[in-house]
């Protein structure tokens, strides 16, 4: 019993599938988060990925200017990305505005990158007297001319 488990744990890993996520965060008033944020992704084969938390520290916190780079395994193969979501969520005390988004994976080295071109917040709070924010931004690769 115990070469299976080890055997399965070894197949898990020799199988997993290395995420990346980058963000970085518009110079700006305001424009940094103390808050709580989560992604997911889709590919082009149907699949979707939770990658739940996009973790951080006191000291590593989504800053000015600054870019934070995620990385998550996952057995789940999306093969060519398709888009990447980001959400916002409900222990999120103020907003967030993303200047660009990439994500690559150990199977799709090129990815995709986008760039919050209309200036949306990223919050909970999308009434018209808080943030005026969306809930969660969505981003996909563009169209291939293959």
């Amino acid at each position: 019993m115990m070469k299976l488990v080890v055997l399965t744990t070894f197949l898990v890993a020799v199988n997993a599938v290395t995420y990346t996520i980058s963000v970085k965060t518009v110079t700006g008033p305001h424009a940094q988060s103390h808050g709580y944020f989560y992604a997911s992704a889709l590919g082009f084969n149907g699949k979707m990925i939770d990658f739940g938390l996009l973790p951080h520290t006191d000291s590593e916190e989504f800053e000015q200017g600054s870019t934070n780079v995620f990385k998550f395994e996952s057995d789940v193969e999306l093969e060519t990305l398709g888009c990447l979501i980001i959400r916002a969520g409900n222990q999120s005390g103020d907003a967030w505005m993303i200047d660009t988004v990439e994500i690559k994976s150990s199977t799709d080295q090129e990815g995709f990158s986008h760039h919050n071109e209309d200036r949306y917040w990223l919050s909970s709070d999308t009434s018209l007297k808080g943030d005026e924010a969306k809930l969660a931004l969505m981003w996909c690769a563009p169209p291939s001319f293959d």
